[in-house]
């Protein structure tokens, strides 16, 4: 296309999205009936047009309007907040992975004691099971150390 026949496309184009003015109608309308490359385009940017139009604009995703709105809503929430109010929002929002993922491991610390010592006893769970009674001295012991 020669530059004159882009800027006569462009024009034809933008008809399409707006109103022109009187003087760019009639040089349109003058184009139109000189250019028969330009009557075909005409042609098929109607044909595109009614396709449009006529076409289904349904999403096959169930709620996919009201999930995207609620995305565009929370992003424009969130811009208007204060650094303090960002840090609180973005705490709030990885708490429940913290939670379930402390929560996990609680288990499986606890699973592990059951089956290493065979019960969970306060002395289980308080790491002292293991200490014997050699350890613990009766007083008795300790004074017939100094031989009273």
């Amino acid at each position: 296309m020669t530059m004159k026949n882009q800027e006569l496309y462009q024009l034809l184009l933008r008809s399409f999205d707006e109103d022109l003015s009187p003087q760019e109608q009639q040089q349109l309308q003058k184009a139109l009936k000189e250019s028969a490359e330009l009557r075909q385009k005409k042609r098929e940017l109607e044909e595109v047009e009614a396709l449009l139009r006529n076409a289904d604009m349904t999403t096959t995703i169930p709620f996919f309007t009201g999930k995207v709105m609620t995305k565009i809503e929370d992003l424009h929430s969130t811009q208007a907040l204060s650094l303090m109010d960002e840090f609180a929002l973005s705490l709030s929002r990885i708490f429940p992975k913290v939670a379930l993922s402390s929560l996990s491991l609680l288990l499986v610390l606890t699973a592990g004691l059951y089956l290493s010592e065979g019960n969970l006893s306060s002395n289980t769970l308080l790491g002292t099971s293991d200490i014997s009674s050699e350890l613990l001295v009766s007083d008795d012991d300790y004074l017939n150390d100094f031989n009273f």
